[in-house]
């Protein structure tokens, strides 16, 4: 990025470009000291002594600024960046995101360096089994597009879990389910071929949270993480996940250039619970 230097009415600030050869924390913006404030002119005894400045503006004014608090005017927005940077303070709390209705509701009932635990609520969800996984989002999307008995378009949820269970041969049994959200207070059955609508309710499910994409090396790293870390807890995992069942979560868009954001569901025993509370 180019060297770029922006000059407002109270303050100029000088920005080095990022691996321009100069420590930019070693060069200190400088802002002189107007003759109209309350404060003395600042010396060092040291040979690369530093000067600092403050807008025109009261101090107990300029110290209200740094912390974040009061109202400003057009002329002092220009410089609160710059003030918090120095003096830290004010900063804003994140604002908790409310429901939208579109994913299965849940509450986070613990947490651990490596992953949390979430007790869900009843909800439904749509399913297929599937060979690739193309196909299987391909099925439901039709239930989701008006395939249903309803005839109505359901807003798209989030997010995509594929079940794997294992079966009597080597490859395991796979099927994949969307959350169904309240459509008129009834829900929507499928018309679709090899679809259907279940219920899942009251689950505690232990979960960890990795990007990138799922392979079956990534399936297989991945349970293995999380069981030895609820074993360390103590925690057990509850049936059918306590045979060999796990699920993966997939949120975003289907085909996207972004990282994937993923997660590795697994059922724990809900009398372990207070294990992880302690």
């Amino acid at each position: 990025m180019a060297l770029v230097s922006q000059q407002f009415s109270c303050v100029t600030l000088s920005h080095a470009p990022p691996g321009g050869g100069r420590d930019v924390a070693s060069q200190p913006s400088r802002l002189q000291l107007p003759s109209t404030t309350y404060a003395s002119k600042l010396s060092s005894s040291s040979s690369s002594s530093q000067m600092l400045t403050m807008p025109r503006v009261r101090i107990g004014r300029w110290f209200q600024l740094a912390r974040g608090t009061g109202s400003l005017s057009s002329r002092e927005v220009a410089c609160t960046a710059f003030l918090k940077n120095v003096f830290g303070g004010g900063e804003e709390k994140p604002e908790e995101e409310e429901y939208d209705g579109l994913s299965p509701p849940y509450t986070v009932v613990a947490k651990k360096d490596s992953f949390e635990v979430r007790l869900y609520e009843t909800y439904l969800f749509v399913e297929t089994a599937y060979d690739t996984r193309a196909d299987g989002i391909a099925a439901l999307a039709t239930y989701f597009d008006g395939g249903n008995n309803l005839s109505v378009k359901i807003p798209s949820t989030q997010p995509i879990t594929m079940q794997y269970e294992p079966s009597s041969g080597s490859e395991l049994k796979k099927s994949m389910r969307l959350f169904v959200p309240k459509v008129a207070g009834v829900p929507a059955m499928p018309t679709g071929y090899g679809l259907g609508i279940n219920v899942s309710s009251g689950e505690l499910v232990a979960v960890m949270r990795f990007a990138g994409n799922i392979t079956p090396e990534v399936a297989t790293a991945k349970c293995a993480q999380l069981k030895k870390a609820l074993s360390r807890e103590g925690v057990r995992l509850a049936s059918p996940d306590s045979e060999g069942t796990f699920r993966m979560s997939q949120y975003g868009q289907l085909y996207q250039l972004a990282e994937r954001k993923n997660e590795l569901w697994l059922r724990i025993d809900k009398e372990d619970l207070k294990k992880l509370s302690k």
